[in-house]
């Protein structure tokens, strides 16, 4: 079983720190990536994971800010 989530990546940040950052969570697959995000601004990713857990962490991470609203963290989540 698998997950997969969609993440804006925002241009301010390095890429070498969000790469690391997918290493240290077991590195998912990248399944696509988008220059212009849906949103018509930010790069998007969408990412593959092997387990929940690993997903729900790396999410928690990556969006400090909800860490503590595990119902965002959910809604990003696709079982595949």
């Amino acid at each position: 079983m698998s997950y997969t989530c969609n993440i804006d990546f925002p241009y301010i940040a390095p890429i070498d720190e969000f790469l690391s950052m997918l290493e240290s969570y077991g590195s998912p697959t990248i399944l696509s990536y988008k220059n212009i995000g849906p949103a018509g601004g930010n790069p998007n990713f969408t990412l593959q994971f092997d387990s929940l857990q690993k997903i729900t962490n790396f999410l928690n991470d990556f969006y400090p800010e909800s860490s503590d609203d595990p119902e965002f963290i959910d809604s990003l989540i696709q079982q595949i």
